[in-house]
């Protein structure tokens, strides 16, 4: 069976509005993390009860990504499901172009 991504990826007009409020968002996002950060002083304080028991703020680090996931103390496990992830993607952006390398289909 062929999938044809050119007939499922077709263009969206006003893609740049998409882009901007992405844009606008992610730096929204990073501006409230760094002034609960370190406008409120949170890692001294270590709690701030804003509203309770709906908004509370509390000081903790996360050392891996996606729960954990590349995290350092995590043994065999981290190593072997990064290099499994990474022959995934690897898989996906292969598989996304044939053999003369025009995009378009995948072979299912």
């Amino acid at each position: 069976m062929r999938i044809n991504l050119n007939q499922i990826l077709q263009p969206v007009p006003n893609m740049w509005v998409l882009y901007i409020a992405t844009a606008a968002a992610f730096l929204l996002d990073q501006a409230s993390k760094v002034f609960v950060l370190w406008g409120l002083n949170l890692p001294q304080v270590g709690q701030i009860e804003i509203a309770p028991p709906y908004l509370n703020f509390r000081m903790a680090w996360n050392y891996g990504m996606n729960f954990g996931l590349f995290a350092q103390d995590y043994g065999i496990h981290g190593p072997l499901t990064q290099s499994l992830g990474e022959t995934e993607a690897c898989i996906f952006f292969i598989s996304r172009t044939n053999c003369t390398g025009s995009t378009g289909s995948i072979l299912a």
